[in-house]
């Protein structure tokens, strides 16, 4: 079972750094019209909302109850918190998440104002809890009486969808920057590698827990659902929101990734 547990990891995170560096790639081929971009981003806070409540919580929740069965909700509540002001913080330290395609911005205006240093010490800080997220919900669905890849595979597609748009924002500054192409294609690698690394580091480390493994399951869960709740809440729905002359078109997408969600919830 370890064996084949680090081999569906193996896969998950092969493509989630395909999809990532293809992230990199697409914004210098195709330009990614207004309108797609915020429809895009709607529906991926839908589905990370719904992940969160419907699949992440839970599942933290049901790993608590076996260490603190009398004080499991107020623990996953407060990790949840917690994970929203960590994944907060982080935000504003990268200070820029960039949705839009940065072709038509004047170096010269943004430089300055945007180290692309900064921003991808903030979006690394931010693929590292996903990483995390990963690789907790892989060892506790392996962990589980009955194996299953539910929760694994609800957290690996939410990661699926946002990676792009963390490519696009890290090569977009770049590019905004002034930085050579090779570098851009360097660094493109490098931050799509960092996912899948912390998402085996996160499975080494929580092996060597041993007994204590469904505790610290549990309170990652509920911090990782924290972090994603506030990327979609704070940060995704705000900008679409700005945007009254699709609102329709917005509100169906965010319907509908939470569908998406709603839907996942039937092959647990």
């Amino acid at each position: 079972m370890f064996e084949s547990t680090f081999f569906f990891a193996f896969v998950l995170s092969l493509a989630i750094a395909v999809v990532s560096i293809l992230g990199g790639i697409v914004p210098n081929l195709i330009k990614l019209t207004h309108t797609g971009t915020q429809i895009f981003m709607s529906c991926v806070a839908g589905f990370l909302v719904g992940v969160s409540f419907l699949h992440i919580i839970p599942h933290g929740l049901e790993h608590l109850q076996e260490f603190y069965p009398n004080n499991a909700v107020h623990l996953c509540v407060s990790w949840i918190v917690i994970g929203i002001a960590v994944m907060y913080c982080v935000m504003r330290f990268s200070n820029f998440h960039q949705h839009e395609n940065d072709s038509n911005l004047a170096p010269s205006a943004t430089s300055s104002k945007l180290t692309w240093i900064g921003v991808l010490i903030g979006m690394a800080l931010h693929t590292m809890v996903e990483g995390f997220a990963l690789g907790t919900s892989i060892v506790s669905d392996r962990s589980s009486l009955v194996m299953s890849s539910s929760l694994s595979l609800a957290i690996f597609f939410a990661i699926l969808i946002h990676k792009p748009l963390d490519a696009l924002t890290v090569v977009g500054v770049m590019k905004v920057s002034g930085l050579s192409t090779k570098r851009r294609w360097v660094v493109n690698g490098v931050f799509a590698a960092i996912c899948p690394i912390m998402t085996f580091l996160t499975m080494f480390v929580l092996y060597q827990f041993g007994e204590v493994v469904e505790h610290a399951i549990g309170v990652i869960l509920s911090a990782v659902a924290g972090a994603l709740l506030c990327v979609a809440m704070s940060d995704l729905l705000p900008e679409a929101q700005y945007h009254r002359h699709d609102i329709g078109k917005i509100l169906v997408a965010f319907l509908f990734g939470l569908l998406i969600a709603f839907l996942l919830t039937f092959i647990e």
